[in-house]
């Protein structure tokens, strides 16, 4: 059977989930695994539960039949053969390709994010964007052993240019008889790790910078980081990588170019900010251009970023003047930000460094706020799977954005799921070179009715694209950060 490997962070009591973080303590979280079949034939699923002491208890074990092209939605919460003090991890397995995206969700005060889940690892990942501190942002991460044999691993963290410390983590559970080092921890397969900023004050009292989690022995791992903050919850997934052996060199996570497929700005309260980490050996001088959809102008930012360093793009850009961007000449007027909705690319690279990204939209007036994963160009493909789409559902709804990353104009066809009786037709966007097209489902898929389902989204023969979704509930005013952010999956189609 194929697994996807998932972390879920939770602690389950009678209420809800809980976190037993330093960032959370004493905060109660919900989690909705969302899984979508990408075969035509039904797909059987089961899904597997991991205690944070790698514990697999088939009890617990959830069972499931997909039918083909079709979506299936599991909350946690409805497991009551999870104990009340349960913290860990999930593994999926089933006899189909699925594709998953998870919702974790703050009950007290209407918090959420998502994340991915994994089809495969990687024994090394990077994450670059974590804090302590940061004007009240702060950020935890986790770490699941995605192999069939123990892994043992380390985590090395790199301030930034502005704030903290490096450091090589000191596991604080450390026993000196377990053959280990004191900067290393074993997993068990599925097992997952917690790594809270807000326990680490070799960090210093600020820190905004990266981390480096590496498997010794080589086992393939994924990882999730979440912000924590004052507009709610953003969330991303660990970008892999393969580390160097004797007489070849290191597959470095990152690319020279990196895509956001929707960026933002002046929209209905809405602002995106794009952190660019250098995860090569030397400086380079990079510039983001900013390529308008439905709003906005065409324009360019640019900034030198040292070895393992990053520097944000976008967020002060659109709002005033800088030296180092045209972006508030081009999309300003009468000394007033003007809407901006459209995507990014890197353009220039200088050094041809290899680069990883981290997207964060949010609106600090509706304390709304969400983040995803810059794409490698290389992930393009001629489709797309989506695998939550929502219109009307409890006042949530979703918005599709497609971007064009080939060097020819596409036209891109959107199929979606049918929901019990609504089959919504399909979407078409017509996308030149970089250019994005948005599709908001507000009252739109089931015709005033609700909708939960999926989609597929394919280009021509030829085509090359990425996409993001966003999930959101902005229908009651002051309801806390309802806005959840996923990538979209990428995939080949069949011949």
């Amino acid at each position: 059977m194929k697994r996807i490997t998932m972390i879920l962070t939770i602690v389950l009591l009678a209420l809800g989930l809980i976190a037993a973080t330093g960032v959370a303590a004493d905060t109660e979280y919900d989690s909705t695994i969302n899984i979508r079949n990408m075969e035509d034939d039904p797909a059987s699923v089961v899904i597997e539960f991991y205690d944070i002491d790698g514990n697999h208890d088939m009890s617990a074990d959830v069972t499931m039949d997909i039918p083909g092209q079709s979506m299936a939605y599991y909350f946690v919460l409805q497991n009551d053969k999870l104990p009340e003090d349960f913290q860990g991890s999930a593994v999926v397995a089933s006899d189909k390709e699925l594709v998953i995206v998870h919702n974790l969700r703050i009950n007290v005060g209407e918090q959420g994010a998502s994340t991915s889940g994994f089809a495969e690892g990687a024994p090394v990942v990077q994450l670059p964007l974590l804090m302590r501190n940061n004007g009240g942002y702060t950020t935890w991460f986790s770490v699941q052993n995605a192999g069939i044999v123990d892994a043992i691993i380390e985590v090395e963290f790199f301030a930034g240019s502005t704030a903290g410390n490096d450091w090589m983590w000191v596991n604080p559970d450390y026993d000196p008889g377990s053959g280990l080092t004191e900067n290393q921890v074993k997993l068990s397969p599925g097992q997952a790790y917690y790594f809270d900023q807000a326990m680490m004050p070799a960090l210093g009292t600020r820190f905004i910078g990266s981390a480096t989690v590496t498997s010794v022995n080589d086992q393939p791992l994924v990882a999730s980081a979440v912000e924590v903050g004052p507009n709610g919850l953003f969330a991303y997934d660990g970008f892999g990588s393969t580390p160097a052996t004797e007489g070849a060199g290191a597959s470095v996570a990152g690319s020279l170019n990196i895509l956001a497929p929707l960026f933002q700005y002046h929209n209905a309260g809405y602002q995106s900010s794009i952190q660019v980490q250098n995860v090569g050996s030397s400086p380079t001088t990079v510039t983001v251009s900013y390529v308008p959809g439905s709003h906005g102008n065409a324009c360019t930012e640019t900034h030198e970023i040292q070895a393992g360093a990053s520097e944000i793009f976008g967020l002060y850009s659109f709002y005033t003047h800088q030296t180092y961007s045209n972006c508030w000449e081009q999309n300003s007027s009468g000394g007033v930000g003007t809407r901006f909705i459209g995507s990014a690319y890197v353009s220039a690279n200088s050094g041809a460094q290899p680069l990883l990204g981290v997207v964060n939209q949010m609106n600090s007036v509706n304390k709304k706020s969400g983040a995803y994963s810059a794409f490698d160009p290389a992930s393009a493909t001629q489709c797309i799977a989506a695998p939550l789409i929502m219109d009307r559902n409890s006042n949530y709804w979703t918005s599709l954005n497609v971007m064009n990353v080939g060097g020819a104009p596409t036209q891109v066809t959107v199929e979606y799921s049918t929901y019990g009786t609504i089959s919504p037709p399909n979407d078409v966007l017509d996308l030149d070179p970089n250019e994005m097209g948005g599709i908001l489902h507000w009252n739109y898929l089931g015709g005033g009715q609700r909708y939960i389902g999926s989609a597929v989204a394919c280009g021509e023969p030829g085509a090359q694209i990425v996409a993001m979704v966003n999930q959101l509930n902005d229908r009651i005013p002051g309801n806390g950060d309802t806005l959840y952010v996923y990538n979209a999956f990428n995939f080949v189609p069949e011949d």
